[in-house]
């Protein structure tokens, strides 16, 4: 995984910068599953590999948690627009 230095700054598809600024808001987005969902996770993955988010459990606080993309605090500047 690459580590974000300060001020770093990303590149992102347009598809990944929806998919970062969902994960933002929500705070988590799950991992689809099943026949023809892989395209649908590859923003995420991407995101992981940038360390702008986190494949985890969630969502937090509630009991029905299922496995899913997570901002990191470096991930939540950069998507959000702060960095």
């Amino acid at each position: 995984m690459t580590e974000l230095t300060e001020g770093e700054k990303v590149k992102l598809t347009a598809a990944q910068k929806r998919y970062g600024e969902r994960l933002v808001e929500h705070g988590f987005v799950e991992h689809q599953t099943g026949f023809g969902t892989s395209q649908s996770n590859r923003c995420g993955w991407a995101l992981v590999n940038l360390g702008l988010a986190e494949f985890d459990w969630g969502p937090k606080g509630s009991f029905l948690q299922t496995q899913g993309f997570v901002p990191t605090e470096a991930g939540r500047r950069a998507l959000s627009g702060e960095a």
